[in-house]
């Protein structure tokens, strides 16, 4: 890419494994690896209103005119509109203007163990090449969505800096973290929130450490969503849970 830069369902006693709450998407980590295009987001917030502006993660073609080309998968996920916002580390009045403006979020979870890296492939917004343009966090989050704690942020300053290259970035642009153990119901859940508007990122790998080689290109395969159980396959699962309550 060339940039410019489970739920629990409760049917006769029988539980499911976790998963989202919601309908969204949740990602599942295999072999050390969970990565996401970033138009796969699991969610993203409202439109942030600032002045007169309305910022919000609006999804790209690479084949439209004005667009960033090459794309993988040919689109990506941009903070518009570009009009040279720039939310620094201050804070202002009770505005915490690191991690204010609109954000998006990709859900997952991890089954082997160990600590983990995040790298972003991205660009900045118009004439904010190699700068500071999204920060990030990673939250452990309950089968209600709600947050329970956070595990991982920004590292360096919790800035993340985008670059001209069609490589993922390294150095102070990654995320390092942890995952705890979790419970029924819990996942994981990497948000990423504007920093510079014109923010564009067009996916997101996470590798376990020792990361052995940095990804390049277009990183790794997407990872497969967690399965949600198919409606014929939780009438069965009721009806059986009910006939062993009634046999017992």
């Amino acid at each position: 890419m060339n940039l410019n830069s489970i739920s629990h369902v409760i049917a006769g006693a029988v539980t499911f494994a976790p998963m989202a709450a919601s309908a969204a998407v949740v990602y599942q980590e295999v072999g050390g690896v969970v990565a996401f295009e970033a138009e796969g987001y699991s969610s993203k917030s409202a439109p942030y209103v600032q002045d007169s502006n309305s910022f919000e993660w609006v999804l790209k073609n690479s084949a439209d005119a004005g667009s960033i080309p090459d794309a993988s998968g040919g689109s990506y996920m941009q903070v518009l509109p570009d009009v040279g916002v720039n939310h620094n580390n201050a804070t202002t009045g009770n505005i915490n203007y690191l991690y204010a403006g609109p954000s998006i979020s990709y859900d997952f979870l991890i089954s082997t163990e160990g600590q983990y890296t995040f790298f972003v492939r991205g660009a900045a917004g118009a004439g904010l090449a190699n700068s500071e343009v999204i920060n990030a966090k990673v939250f452990r989050i309950d089968e209600a969505s709600n947050v329970l704690e956070e595990i991982g942020a920004k590292e360096g300053a919790g800035v993340t800096t985008m670059s001209t290259t069609q490589t993922f970035q390294t150095d102070n642009w990654n995320v390092i973290f942890t995952p705890p153990t979790l419970e029924n119901g819990e996942y994981y859940r990497l948000t990423i929130y504007m920093r510079h508007d014109g923010a564009a990122i067009d996916k997101i790998a996470g590798l376990i450490n020792p990361v052995a080689t940095i990804p390049s290109g277009e990183g790794p395969e997407v990872s497969p969503p967690v399965p949600e159980p198919t409606a014929a396959g939780l009438i069965g699962l009721a009806a059986l849970g009910l006939a062993r309550r009634r046999r017992a």
